[in-house]
């Protein structure tokens, strides 16, 4: 049982093309003559529709030449040996839009549905590509007709950057533009979420030869020998039924003879043929089956969806509903740090289920299941993200990462909040045992009680706001690597690891500078740097070294602690008076 088909579909495709397979191009090929095994015999020539090259410059010649004017006008973003010099790709439709009549006939096509495809695909490349576009060629040689195109690497910028012009989004977007632009012909988008299995060219080439070999064999095994007849006698000519009757009967001998040979020689080529067969059969059932199974995969994540937006438009019960409901005006400080099922634990001596069956009684449906919802979510990244205690030797390194952390920081004092993660808001940490309780931390602080913020960060995240008359903080994250904030030129105070390929760092910025640079300020100032900054303020904080930590990727990775990667007392930028120029680019 397959798939009914759904298409036809528009087909577009772009790959690179690097110095050593330059020569290898359909636009290469063709200028030196050199013809693919497939071409179909009989179908008109390939016809080139644009060319960007001056007559009697070849294709390979004439992107060698804008490389190195590129090159040369430093326009190369990271020169290198296997440097990819252009794209090649192809636009074209399913078999279906071209012979719908014989869609397994190759080489067949309908000619108006050519020039249909023609006149869109000639103005949508020239539109998408602009200047970058070299080369547009309609080839109708082949199993399908298709445009062959080449395209300059050149980014938005202007650089010489492959990896720019070549993107997910990219691609994506490529696909998109051609769906849209033969929309009107009854062509279809496919599915962008199932991965393509293409087979490379060179492989292509080499089954088409295999299989012409193959060929080629089998009928040298199959054909048969030709049958002689002796010369008749005289004798038997003077007896002609005789004659006949010896003759028919060595030619029915012969003839059973050789059909068992032929049989024998046929026998595992039809059996190989069954097979193949049934593997396509069995292929065809399984790519079906998968189909099935994505189509309720793709239902049952829509009505997750669904369910969850719904669940979260309840808010879970809090503490304060709990207390209001019970009459009390004031909690008890003990309590206070307890959600509202372990409030009702605890003040009415009652179980978990009770508790819950209360606050149904009490507050409804909805709310009972958004607060039991709340209260897994905590649970689960409670014990996915459990850490093992540290030994002294541990404890020791922690506490020389925040003695460096907030030493380069440089403020006038600090101030610490923590939070759950399952909690949407912070809260300030208090120095109760020391002089009156303020929310001002200063370095000893800090290090005096440390054990006791170690205690806390078992179950909260740990973040510091610096405090100073002489900086403004910026927190510069999105970095996937250390490297990539020398790359942007910037000159962190503070590097920090928050988990697999996750990097955040810390500019000092003194505000004289900042004040004196620009007259924007400096949420301006970090909305121009090359990476994702925030200005540090109670919406955006610094992660404490030491602390804990979930690293929010999509497979839900535990990373551990925050790891302190460099620590130097150094500021954004130059110091009042000097002619330093800062080391990045605004």
């Amino acid at each position: 049982m397959s798939e009914e088909f759904e298409g036809p579909y528009a087909i577009p495709r772009l790959m690179k093309v690097k110095r050593d397979a330059l020569g290898q191009t359909h636009a290469a090929r063709a200028e030196n003559g050199v013809q693919p095994p497939h071409l179909i015999p009989g179908n008109p020539r390939p016809e080139v529709l644009f060319n960007a090259a001056p007559r009697g410059v070849n294709f390979v010649d004439f992107v060698l030449l804008q490389y190195e004017q590129a090159k040369a006008q430093g326009r190369v973003y990271r020169p290198r040996k296997d440097q990819v010099l252009a794209f090649e790709g192809l636009l074209t439709a399913s078999p279906e839009f071209f012979r719908p009549k014989a869609p397994n006939v190759a080489g067949q096509y309908e000619i108006e549905k050519v020039h249909q495809l023609r006149e869109r695909a000639v103005p949508f490349l020239k539109k998408r590509f602009g200047e970058n576009l070299i080369r547009i060629e309609l080839q109708l040689d082949e199993v399908t007709p298709h445009f062959q195109f080449a395209v300059l690497p050149f980014d938005a910028k202007g650089r010489w950057s492959a990896k720019n012009c070549m993107s997910k989004s990219a691609l994506r977007n490529l696909w998109d533009g051609w769906y849209l632009a033969t929309e009107d012909l009854g062509l279809k988008r496919g599915n962008p979420e199932m991965i393509g299995d293409h087979i490379p060219v060179r492989e292509f080439y080499f089954a088409a030869g295999q299989f012409k070999k193959f060929k080629n064999d089998a009928e040298k095994k199959i054909r048969l020998p030709h049958y002689e007849i002796d010369v008749p006698s005289r004798a038997s000519l003077l007896n002609p039924p005789k004659l006949a009757g010896d003759i028919n009967a060595r030619l029915a001998t012969w003839l059973d003879e050789q059909s068992s040979v032929l049989r024998n020689r046929l026998a595992p080529l039809l059996a190989a043929v069954a097979e193949q067969k049934i593997k396509n059969r069995r292929a065809s059932q399984y790519r079906a089956s998968a189909l099935k199974h994505e189509k309720q995969n793709r239902a049952l994540e829509e009505r997750l969806k669904e369910l969850t937006t719904k669940l979260q438009r309840h808010e879970p019960v809090s503490l304060v509903d709990v207390a209001k409901k019970l009459g009390w005006t004031t909690i008890p400080k003990a309590l206070q740090s307890e959600d509202a099922v372990r409030f009702l634990i605890v003040s009415k001596n009652v179980s978990e289920n009770e508790a819950f069956g209360w606050i149904l009684s009490e507050f409804g449906e909805n709310r009972a299941a958004a607060t039991a919802a709340a209260l897994e979510r905590s649970r689960f990244i409670a014990r996915a993200s459990r850490l093992p205690k540290l030994s002294g030797r541990d404890f020791g390194k922690i506490r020389s990462e925040i003695e460096e952390q907030l030493s380069a920081l440089d403020a006038d004092y600090f101030q610490i909040r923590y939070q759950r993660h399952a909690d949407e808001t912070a809260q300030l940490l208090l120095k109760t045992k020391l002089k009156g309780k303020s929310t001002d931390w200063t370095l000893e602080d800090v290090l005096t009680y440390l054990p006791a913020i170690k205690k806390l960060s078992d179950n909260h995240e740990i973040q510091v706001l610096p405090f100073s008359s002489k900086y403004n903080y910026l927190l510069v994250a999105g970095a996937r690597s250390e490297r990539m904030f020398s790359d942007f030129r910037y000159d962190p105070c503070v590097i920090l690891r928050l988990g697999l390929k996750k990097f955040e760092a810390v500019l000092r910025c003194p505000t004289v500078i900042v004040k004196a640079k620009t007259e924007v300020g400096i949420d301006e100032y970090a909305a121009s740097l090359k990476l994702a900054a925030y200005s540090v303020d109670r919406g955006a904080a610094i992660p404490l070294a030491g602390s804990r930590t979930v690293d929010n990727d999509k497979k839900g990775n535990i990373a551990g602690r925050v790891e302190l990667v460099s620590a130097v007392d150094v500021d954004a930028f130059p110091t009042p008076g000097t002619t330093n120029r800062p080391k990045y680019e605004s």
